[in-house]
């Protein structure tokens, strides 16, 4: 059996709710900012032409093997 002695954090207090409640929305804030950065960088074209370039070099430098 698992016992815990001496927790120093409290989470039965408006204070602590706070807290959590604040550390929850800034991890949402940062997941929005994540996806626009995301939704921005697939919307450039030299990342999309540089993405299908590294696509069709990696498809046209292996020889074929098959016979």
């Amino acid at each position: 059996m698992v016992c815990f002695h001496d927790n120093p954090e409290k989470y039965n207090n408006p204070a602590m709710l706070h807290n959590i409640d604040q550390e929850m929305l800034r991890c949402i804030d940062l997941d929005d900012r994540l996806k626009a950065m995301d939704q921005e960088i697939t919307m450039n074209p030299q990342f999309v032409q540089k993405s299908m370039g590294s696509q069709d070099d990696d498809s046209g430098n292996k020889p074929s093997s098959y016979s």
